[in-house]
């Protein structure tokens, strides 16, 4: 609980910016991972969506709700226009979460994702609002 009250406080500088919108995942008062928009700074109407949720609670539908909910402030608060979300092209359950939310595969990503000190090609997924 300690490391997610420090988490917070430091979003909270980041929200006053409006440009950054973190938010812990929590199921069954367990904190189980976390969900962020970010507002692209060149196109303000456009927000990237990032998410992870702890192995342990996988296959569950926590993550394919959290993103519900996060579209929800991002076409209705933020009103933004569309959203999107890159993956590595083998995070095969993200791809299960972004389709069932309905996004639409928009194309590959090459050594656009850093993951453990390492560059990744990946997928990018957008959902437009309607």
């Amino acid at each position: 609980m300690k490391e997610e009250k420090g988490f917070l406080s430091q979003n909270r500088q980041k929200r006053k910016s409006k440009t950054e919108f973190n938010y812990s995942i929590v199921y069954k008062e367990n904190l189980v991972g976390a969900i962020g928009l970010r507002i692209d700074r060149f196109r303000p109407y456009v927000g990237e969506l990032g998410y992870f949720v702890d192995e342990k609670y996988w296959g569950k539908g926590i993550a394919s709700e959290a993103v519900k909910l996060a579209e929800k402030i991002g076409f209705g608060k933020l009103g933004l226009k569309q959203i999107e979300i890159m993956m590595i092209k083998k995070n095969k359950a993200s791809e299960n979460v972004v389709a069932r939310c309905g996004y639409k595969k928009e194309g590959i990503v090459r050594k656009k994702i850093l993951l453990n000190t390492q560059y990744h090609d990946g997928y990018l997924y957008a959902k437009v609002d309607s």
